[in-house]
């Protein structure tokens, strides 16, 4: 969940890279700094509001992030399988903590709007349960807690509840799968439902998505949501990413959504810088 997500688009994939050194010898990481801009406009009738979002985000691994999967994950014949390295949290069964700041000017708001926020999940010592929680602070304080499974090395399922001081609530259900298919490459399949309560209006919000790995660095995907009840609709995005070395990528979106009135059509390009240590 994001303070400015009318999309949901999952957090292993969309980045942009180059090709990494042949011997594929990378450095384990703790740390993780983001830095991303969303540039938005929004049309609701006869209007037209821009928004600029900033965050910046850090991480912390409560244990190093093993990139032994990325140098030489070995399958049954012997040969070599590499993982994405989009993905390497995700097969570590990793837990951290994040804290960010973010900025947010939007024109359809009296005031500027500056948040911090807080993220963490926690993975139960050799179970294959996590915990999540996530908290915005701001002038509409956002609460986030979930958990979920791993059903499978390279499979998921979660579930979340949010709610904040807007009176809107909402359960969201994830499914998460990252499959190898041949020569090095990973398909990665996502899927949500996401029931939200916003005062006395229901809306149910059905996404999925998909990205292809074409190597280690190089992933690309799209994503449609549809909505039905109070906030009737559809969104598209297109997102890609690029892996310039094992330590820094680049991610970039383009998101499309179409909501009857007052919500209107809503269109935002993202762009975030990842650098790891």
């Amino acid at each position: 969940m994001k303070s400015y997500r009318t999309l949901n688009v999952p957090s292993t994939i969309a980045f942009i890279s180059l090709v990494l050194p042949s011997q594929n010898i990378f450095a384990d990481y703790q740390y993780e700094l983001t830095g991303t801009l969303v540039q938005a406009e929004k049309d609701s009738g006869d209007q037209r509001f821009d928004r600029t979002l900033l965050d910046a985000t850090g991480t912390y691994y409560l244990a190093p992030v093993s990139t032994q999967q990325a140098r030489a994950a070995s399958s049954g014949n012997g040969s070599q399988t590499l993982k994405p390295l989009s993905t390497l949290s995700f097969f570590n069964k990793a837990s951290w903590v994040s804290a960010g700041l973010e900025y947010d000017d939007d024109d359809s708001a009296p005031d500027a709007d500056t948040s911090l926020h807080f993220e963490g999940q926690y993975q139960l010592p050799n179970q294959p349960i996590f915990a999540k929680t996530e908290m915005y602070l701001a002038d509409k304080e956002t609460l986030m807690v979930g958990g979920g499974y791993y059903l499978a090395d390279n499979m998921t399922v979660e579930g979340s509840y949010t709610s904040n001081t807007s009176q809107s609530n909402s359960i969201e259900i994830e499914f998460t799968q990252i499959n190898g298919i041949s020569d090095g490459r990973f398909v990665e399949l996502y899927a949500a439902l996401e029931w939200e309560e916003d005062r006395d209006d229901d809306t149910l919000f059905i996404s999925g998505s998909g990205a292809l790995y074409l190597n280690q660095q190089f992933s690309f995907g799209t994503l449609l949501s549809l909505a039905t009840g109070e906030k009737d609709g559809f969104g598209l995005a297109a997102f890609t990413e690029y892996f310039f070395t094992d330590t820094f990528a680049l991610k970039a979106s383009l998101h499309h959504q179409d909501l009857d009135d007052p919500y209107g059509e809503n269109r935002f390009f993202t762009i975030t810088a990842l650098g790891r240590f």
